[in-house]
């Protein structure tokens, strides 16, 4: 296993136990500013993997606000992979969101990425 992959393999579960914890927020903001721009793309799934972790945690309001937004933002990323975790998560998201509010945010910022 390279680093990368044991990064995330031990940070995802912590990050959920630990938002437990603590203020939910905190821990996705530092995730999301640290890792979301990174150059390397297995960074970036991470970013996915903790989202899907933590959006049934956060409730809908959070996760609406915050988790979605970068997940959209996520999902014009150039690596296929990402774009592929990106849609799992989203479908994930659709009883935890508002349906009819997430699927206009959703198709309207992503138009490209939902044609074929």
């Amino acid at each position: 296993m390279d680093e990368v992959a044991a990064m995330q393999a031990y940070s995802c579960p912590t990050v959920h136990k630990v938002n437990y914890i603590f203020v939910p927020e905190l821990t996705v903001f530092f995730l999301v500013l640290e890792m979301i721009n990174n150059s390397h793309y297995l960074y970036r799934m991470t970013v996915v993997r903790v989202i899907s972790l933590l959006a049934p945690v956060m409730g809908s309001e959070i996760t609406f606000s915050k988790l979605l937004p970068t997940l959209i933002t996520l999902s014009k990323d150039i690596v296929l992979n990402i774009k592929f975790n990106v849609a799992k998560v989203l479908q994930l998201l659709i009883p935890i969101v508002d349906h009819s509010v997430s699927n206009n945010m959703v198709f309207q910022e992503n138009g490209p990425m939902c044609k074929r």
